[in-house]
């Protein structure tokens, strides 16, 4: 912004040298004996220059305008990038928090089906219950263990993306 707003402003520029350079006596030229003195010599020069732009058809502003407001888009994007970034770091977080509290229902579920297995085979050496009875509690304990591997798995993978808490 203030590169732009400097194009309203006058440039003044100089460029000073010195230079130091000496002439053998010994050197012949074409010229007349008198007219060459050998010798050190030094030359001072100090050019400078100076510019006082003008915004006869305000090109000048309007750069500064356009300079501005990508100034200020640039800006948004950078906040909704942050934006952005925290939604998504919110989701993950109850995410996670949500797989915490499935795992721990999944927990209690396989201690309860565990339960109810033992009941169901207890119940088959009485004779009440058929084989088959014993054959689904099995298969529905081991289905929540299943679900329960599967869900660590995930709350692992949700840990292991670098999350802060």
């Amino acid at each position: 912004m203030r590169i732009a707003r400097a194009a309203l402003f006058p440039t003044i520029s100089a460029a000073p040298s010195i230079t130091n350079s000496r002439t053998s006596a010994n050197l012949v030229n074409n010229q007349a004996r008198g007219s060459f003195i050998p010798g050190a010599r030094t030359d001072y020069t100090l050019p400078a220059r100076s510019v006082i732009p003008g915004d006869i058809w305000g090109s000048v502003r309007r750069n500064i305008r356009a300079t501005a407001e990508s100034a200020q888009a640039s800006a948004a994007q950078l906040e909704n990038a942050r934006l952005s970034f925290q939604a998504e770091l919110a989701q993950d977080y109850f995410q996670l928090h949500g797989t915490d509290r499935d795992e721990e229902l999944l927990e209690t579920t396989v201690k309860s089906y565990e339960e109810f297995l033992q009941l169901t085979q207890n119940r088959l050496k009485s004779g009440v219950a058929s084989g088959g009875d014993v054959a689904q509690a099995q298969a529905q304990l081991e289905n929540a263990r299943a679900q329960l591997i599967d869900l660590r798995i995930t709350r692992a993978q949700l840990r292991s993306t670098g999350l802060p808490f």
